[in-house]
C-alpha cells in the first residue's frame, strides 16, 4: 500500500520551489533565450542581396544596357550605374563600390535613397589587347546587433 503524503499549499510553503520539477525550469530559460534571440533578430538590418548594374552610352555610337550589361566597347565612354539591393530589395546608401581593370581603379560609395552609385568609364583597352575585364565588387556591412557582411563581384567584358 502506497503512502498518502499531506497534502501542501504551494502559497503558504517556504519549500514550494524545491519541488517544482527540473523540465520546468529548463522549459522557462529556453523560452527566455528564444525571445531574446527573436528580439536581437528584429533589430538587425538586412544586408546586401544583390547588386544591379547598367551601363549608359555618353556618345554617339556607344550602346545602352538598360538592364544587364553584356559587354562594353573600346572607345567609347559610358556611364555604369551600379545599384546595390538588400535582402528585402530595398536600395542600399552607402555600400562600397569598387572598379578594377582597363583605364580604371576606384572605389565609391552608393548614395540617395535609390542606392546608386554612377561611374563615368572610357573604354579604353592598351594597344595589342582585344579584350579585358573590368572587375567590380560591391560590399556592405548591415548595422544592428547582429550586422551582416555582403559582398557582391560582377565583371564587365570590355573588347575591341
Amino acid at each position: 500500500m502506497r503512502k498518502k503524503l499531506p497534502e501542501r499549499n504551494i502559497f503558504e510553503d517556504e519549500d514550494a520551489i524545491l519541488g517544482m520539477p527540473l523540465y520546468m525550469l529548463v522549459m522557462v530559460i529556453i523560452a527566455a533565450l528564444g525571445i531574446a534571440i527573436v528580439a536581437v533578430w528584429m533589430t538587425t538590418d538586412p544586408g546586401l542581396d544583390r547588386a544591379e548594374v547598367e551601363a549608359t552610352g555618353t556618345e554617339t555610337g556607344a550602346r545602352d544596357y538598360p538592364d544587364e550589361v553584356t559587354y562594353l566597347e573600346h572607345g567609347y565612354n559610358y556611364d555604369i550605374t551600379v545599384r546595390a539591393i538588400d535582402e528585402n530589395g530595398n536600395p542600399i546608401s552607402g555600400a562600397t563600390v569598387a572598379l578594377q581593370g582597363p583605364n580604371i581603379d576606384m572605389t565609391v560609395q552608393t548614395e540617395g535613397d535609390d542606392g546608386e552609385a554612377v561611374i563615368n568609364y572610357e573604354a579604353e583597352l592598351p594597344t595589342n589587347v582585344n579584350s579585358d575585364t573590368i572587375e567590380i565588387t560591391i560590399e556592405y556591412e548591415a548595422g544592428g546587433l547582429l550586422g551582416s557582411f555582403g559582398r557582391v563581384d560582377r565583371t564587365i567584358p570590355v573588347n575591341r
